[in-house]
Parts: C-alpha cells; sequence; structure tokens
C-alpha cells in the first residue's frame, strides 16, 4: 500500500464519522421522545438522509485521502448508488436505535443490514472513482474486510441502542466511539482496494483545493453538530416540560382535554381516555372533537342523544364553540360530569370535566327528603290546625266555667268584686270562682295550676268544681281545701299540682276566714291606709300527696278596705331584658294607684303589666282578682230586727221555731239566741 497521500484528509473523514454517529444519536432520541407515528416517520426520513449524506462523506473524503482520482474517471450512476447504500445504512441505523423495545438478536441483524450497507457504499464508491486505475485486488483481504465492516457495523448498533436504553455516556462520548467504528470500517475497505497492489496515478495529487473541500465539509459538520447540540438540549427541555405537564394532567381527577384551532385533540389524561374511549374505538391525537362527540353519542353513552343524535351533537358543537359557563351531562353509567370549556389565546379550546355524581345524589336525596318534609309539614300543619282548635275550645271552655258578668251581684251592695284572666298563647291553668253560699256569706277562690295546655285547663276545671261543692256543705276553708287535695291526689300520676288562696266572706259583719295553699300572698289596703301583704299564713300545694292537714286563719274586714289577689303571671311576667316585674313593682304600683273601684285599679295593674312587657310574649296567664268590703248599711240593720205574729195556739210553736231559724239563717250573729228562744217557747 503507498500509504496515505493526505493525512488532513484522512483526518477530515475520521471526524466526518462522529459527526455521522452523533447525527444518528441525535435522531434517534427524537424518534424515542415521540409516541405520534407521524412524527416517527418524519425523524427517520431526515436521519436516514442526513446520516447516508454523512456516511458517503467518510468513504469519498477517505478514499481522496488515499489515492486521488483520475481525471474524468468518475462514474455518475456508482456514485449516486453509493449515495444510496449511505443513505440505506444511516436509515438503518437510526430505526435501530431509535425504536423501543428492540432485542438483541434484532440489534445484531440490524447491525449486519448497516454492515451491508457500508460495504456497499464503499465499493460503489471505489469503484465510481478508481474504475480506470489498475487495482489488483486479494480475494483474502476483500473478504476479510467485508467482515470487520460487518462486525463494525453490529458495534455501531449496539452501542447507539444500548447508550440511548441505558444511558451512562455523554453524548460526545457516544458519537466518538461511534465514529471510530464508522471510520474503520472505511479504513478496512480501503485494505483490499490499496493494500497490496500498484496503483499508477495519471494525474498529480490534488493539492490545497480539495484540502479546502475538506475542511468546508468538516466544518459544516461540526457547525451542525453543535448547532444539533444547542436543539437537542432545548428539545429535552421541551420534553422534560412536556413530560412535567403530562404527568400533572394526569394526576388531576377531573377529565382533561385540549383541542387546537382546527379543533383537534392534543392531549388528553387518562380519564378523559377511560370516558371517551370505547370497545374498538380509543381516541388519540388529532381526533376532531366532532368525531369524538358522535361516536360516544352513537354508542349510547348520553341518554339526551338517544334517538337524536344530530340534533344532540349540533347543540353540543354550538356550546363547545362558544362557551358560556358550566354544563351539566348526564352519562348513561349513571354518572353526573360538569364541563367547563374555554378558548385559548390560539383559538383552541380547554375543557376540564369533574364528576358530580355523588353532588347530584346529594341533590336528590336533598330533593327527596325536602318533599318528604313537606308531606311531613302538611301533617304537622294539619294536626297543628287541629290541635290549635282544640286549644281554641279547650280556652273557651277555660273562660265559660269562670265568671265573666260583672258586676257580680248587682243587687248586693255589701261588697264590690271583679276578676280579669289574661290567657297566655296556650289554655293555661289558672282559675278563679267566686258565689254566694248562702244569703249572707260570699267564697271566693284564686289558683294556678302547674303546666299550660289541655291538661292544666282539666286539672283547672277539676278543681273548680270541687271547691264549689264542697263549700256548698262546709263551712270551712281549711276543710274545703284538705278534701280537695285528697281528691286531686288519687291516681294523679302526673304529678300535677295547683295553687289555691280560698276565703268565705261574712257579708254582715265582715269576717274573713283563708286558707293559701302555696299561693302568691294577697295585698290588703284599710281604708285609710296602704297596701300591705298577708302573711300570715301559708301552706303547701294541693295534689302531690294526700293525707295534708291544711290550716286557716280569720281576720275581720271594715267598710271600706279592699282586697288583692293575683297569679304569678302578674309578678313573673318578663320584658325583652328578660327583667320581671316582681313583688315591689306592683306594691309599688298598687300604692300609686287612685282608682275608684276594683275595675278601674285591676285596669291600671294589667296596664303597667303590658307597658312593662314590652311587646314580648306572654309566658303564662295573668289572673288579677278584686274585692273591696262595704258592709251592711243602716237601713239593712234596722231591716234585720225579728218579728213574728202568731196565734194563741200552742200549735203555733213549731212554725215560730222555724221562721226564727231562717232569721237565724240570714242573720249570724243571732244564733246564739235559739237555745233562749226554745226555753221561752218551752214554759209557755
Amino acid at each position: 500500500m503507498p500509504g496515505i497521500c493526505d493525512p488532513l484528509l484522512a483526518l477530515s473523514s475520521m471526524l466526518l464519522g462522529g459527526a455521522a454517529a452523533y447525527v444518528i444519536l441525535s435522531i434517534a432520541e427524537r424518534m424515542r421522545a415521540t409516541d405520534q407515528e407521524h412524527l416517527k416517520w418524519r425523524w427517520l426520513s431526515i436521519g436516514g438522509v442526513a446520516a447516508g449524506l454523512e456516511i458517503w462523506a467518510i468513504h469519498f473524503i477517505g478514499n481522496l485521502a488515499f489515492c486521488p482520482p483520475a481525471p474524468g474517471a468518475e462514474d455518475y450512476a456508482l456514485t449516486i448508488l453509493s449515495i444510496v447504500f449511505a443513505g440505506a445504512a444511516g436509515t438503518v441505523a437510526v430505526y435501530l436505535i431509535g425504536s423501543h423495545g428492540q432485542s438483541q438478536t434484532q440489534l445484531v441483524l440490524g447491525g449486519l443490514a448497516m454492515g451491508v450497507c457500508l460495504s456497499l457504499t464503499h465499493f460503489a464508491s471505489v469503484t465510481s472513482i478508481h474504475q480506470s486505475l489498475s487495482l489488483q485486488t486479494r480475494v483474502l483481504p476483500f473478504v476479510l474486510s467485508i467482515g470487520v465492516i460487518l462486525g463494525l457495523g453490529i458495534v455501531v448498533i449496539l452501542l447507539g441502542a444500548w447508550n440511548i436504553s441505558y444511558g451512562g455516556w455523554r453524548v460526545t462520548e457516544k458519537a466518538s466511539a461511534m465514529g471510530l467504528a464508522l471510520a474503520g470500517a472505511h479504513f478496512a475497505g480501503m485494505i483490499p482496494a490499496y493494500g497490496s497492489m500498484g496503483v499508477t496515478i495519471s494525474a498529480p495529487p490534488p493539492g490545497i483545493e480539495v484540502d479546502l473541500l475538506a475542511i468546508v465539509a468538516v466544518s459544516l459538520s461540526t457547525l451542525l453538530a453543535i448547532i444539533d447540540r444547542h436543539v437537542t438540549t432545548a428539545s429535552g427541555l421541551a420534553r422534560d416540560a412536556h413530560a412535567l405537564m403530562v404527568e400533572a394532567i394526569e394526576s388531576v381527577p377531573q377529565w382533561f382535554s385540549l383541542f387546537d384551532a382546527d379543533d383537534r385533540l392534543v392531549i388528553c389524561n387518562r380519564k378523559y381516555r377511560e370516558v371517551v374511549s370505547g370497545p374498538g374505538a380509543h381516541v388519540r391525537t388529532g381526533d376532531s372533537f366532532e368525531s369524538i362527540i358522535r361516536r360516544i353519542a352513537e354508542r349510547g353513552d348520553i341518554p339526551a342523544a338517544i334517538g337524536n343524535v344530530e340534533s344532540w351533537v349540533q347543540r353540543r358543537l354550538d356550546m363547545h364553540h362558544n362557551p358560556q359557563g358550566p354544563y351539566i351531562q348526564h352519562q348513561s353509567s349513571g354518572e353526573w360530569i360538569q364541563i367547563n370549556e374555554r378558548r385559548t389565546k390560539d383559538g383552541g379550546i380547554v375543557a376540564i370535566a369533574t364528576d358530580i355524581t355523588a353532588l347530584k345524589n346529594a341533590e336528590q336525596a336533598a330533593e327527596d327528603a325536602k318533599a318528604r318534609l313537606a308531606d311531613s309539614l302538611a301533617l304537622v300543619e294539619a294536626a297543628k290546625a287541629r290541635m290549635q282548635e282544640e286549644l281554641n275550645v279547650g280556652r273557651d271552655i277555660q273562660r265559660s266555667m269562670l265568671p265573666s258578668v260583672f258586676p257580680a251581684f248587682p243587687d248586693r251592695k255589701e261588697m264590690e268584686l271583679y276578676a280579669v284572666l289574661e290567657p297566655a298563647l296556650e289554655v293555661g291553668g289558672d282559675l278563679y270562682d267566686f258565689f254566694l253560699v248562702d244569703d249572707h256569706r260570699l267564697c271566693f277562690v284564686i289558683g294556678d295550676v302547674s303546666g299550660n295546655g289541655v291538661p292544666a285547663a282539666l286539672f283547672m276545671a277539676m278543681t273548680k268544681i270541687m271547691v264549689k261543692t264542697r263549700a256548698a256543705s262546709d263551712p270551712s276553708p281549711a276543710s274545703i281545701v284538705t278534701h280537695v287535695n285528697d281528691a286531686l291526689s288519687a291516681d294523679n300520676e302526673s304529678c300535677m299540682f295547683v295553687t289555691l288562696y280560698l276565703g268565705i266572706l261574712n257579708l254582715r259583719d265582715g269576717t274573713l276566714v283563708t286558707t293559701n295553699a302555696g299561693h302568691n300572698h294577697p295585698l290588703l289596703k284599710r281604708r285609710d291606709g296602704r297596701f300591705e301583704w298577708l302573711t300570715a299564713q301559708d301552706g303547701p300545694l294541693v295534689g302531690p300527696m294526700p293525707g295534708i292537714a291544711f290550716k286557716e286563719s280569720t281576720i275581720r274586714l271594715a267598710p271600706g278596705d279592699e282586697l288583692f289577689f293575683y297569679t304569678d303571671g302578674v309578678t313573673e311576667a318578663d320584658n325583652v331584658r328578660r327583667e320581671l316585674f316582681g313583688n315591689d313593682r306592683l306594691k309599688a304600683v298598687l300604692d300609686q294607684s287612685r282608682a275608684g273601684s276594683v275595675v278601674d285599679r285591676i285596669g291600671e295593674v294589667m296596664n303597667a303589666v303590658k307597658t312593662f312587657a314590652a311587646g314580648a310574649p306572654q309566658a303564662d296567664d295573668i289572673t288579677m282578682l278584686g274585692l273591696r268590703y262595704h258592709g251592711i248599711a243602716p237601713s239593712d240593720i234596722a231591716a234585720g230586727v225579728f218579728r213574728q205574729m202568731m196565734p194563741n195556739q200552742l200549735t203555733a210553736i213549731p212554725v215560730l221555731q222555724e221562721a226564727f231559724e231562717q232569721y237565724v239563717a240570714q242573720w249570724g250573729g243571732a244564733r246564739p239566741l235559739i237555745p233562749t228562744l226554745n226555753m221561752a217557747l218551752d214554759d209557755l
């Protein structure tokens, strides 16, 4: 072998080997980075052409380095064929290195294919340049060179595939190793052509022009490699950002999709693909929005579109192209989704769909509960109306059982009597009553039953009836209350009770006998004095337990004296500040009153209570009873003289006795005269 004619060209050939390897690795990385098939084929085409030209340049400049061509000896057909073989070698390298999941066997077979293409490229190039030279080729070196080229082709493929798949080397290290392998393949091809033959060169060495050509070629390759490195770095950053964005999109629980200005799918997450894709119809990048919604409508995924696909698709497209707000869509699976769409700056549309099935189910449950509540409220209102009607009846019964006509005894001048009951919102248990036991004795009672409502009203009615029934035959207030207590406590499982203040007033002499069973203390106003509390005697409540012996006390009223009785609805009335009316305020109102009658007096107290309450709801019945004692007029005293005309016959004595007993019944003060009269009659 005569040796290398131009070392610079030989070095350039080796550098072009590194550039070719760099192009193969760069394009292969791009192929691996995309999932879109059309982009893969585009990169494969670009890589095959670029790598093929680099590989062909290796052989072309290498040939010039070993032996310059003879003038006019080039064969253009063989030259083009060598370029095609170089392109095939580059395409094989890019495809195998850039593909995923290639087995070792496939890589080795691909390396052999690349070696074949390299051999064909080399010998086609040598033949086209040196066909006029007298080349004496030996068979054994030729076969060995082919074997070496095939082996180095396998090395190139394995180096590229392993380093892209597993990393470990920098790109310059990968390209250098692969470039040496490619340059070695070229050198191996030179051995049989130039190693042991005599070459007669009919032209001088190419000189500086060829060197400049080689320098330009290497410089361009180097510049392209530098540019490609920056592009690769930027592409890597873009891929990392894209991967991060995809990871973020995949992590959101909502359905995400992005459509470009042509309304074609750019990207979506797994949730969107699961919902939109169906058997044999997977959603893919580049699918139009219309095709996607039409597919799910025709599949029956949208109940609203069944039997009305075209109309539904058109309405959905209108909402998609003119997004206004959230769109609620019901799926055949029972799910409800809320779709929010908006336009991007470049005219695309981004859509996010949220599964609101739980919210819809909650809303439906709320609606069902609301309907049930409405039914229940209707029943409650009906029951309330019936109860109110019953309460009204109970209130009417309560009022009808109490004296309501005043003046109560218009023909009796011995006293002035007035009572009032202002019920609360519910039927209460307050009571009052007054009646003449006989011609000269007045019985009155005021009380307050525990609780409210119909039970309290019934308990009040029973108490009133028992008091009136017992008083007709029992002149003692203590005995009356004792009897009523024993009767009410029997079978009193609810433990209801009543406070009572009961009195019997002798209208002739003003004697008042009273019993207080847990009731509020009344007030007494003497004719020329102020109101004072009557606290001399107090007793337990009526109703909780039997066997209680109640006590009574006696006072004498003078003409003009006045009594004021009330229930706790007066003193416990409150205002909006939760303040109580109280005993002190009640006594102050009575002391300051200048009323001329018990009616006006009670009216002043009622006005004072309502003014104090200032609109606050009345919590309890308000009951008041006023009694002013006038005594007997002198004319009535003269009318009380007993006169009886009788015949002078013994048979008239019983008639006289009966008439006197009737007189005594009217004038209690004459009762001690009965024994004297009987003794006088016995002497007749």
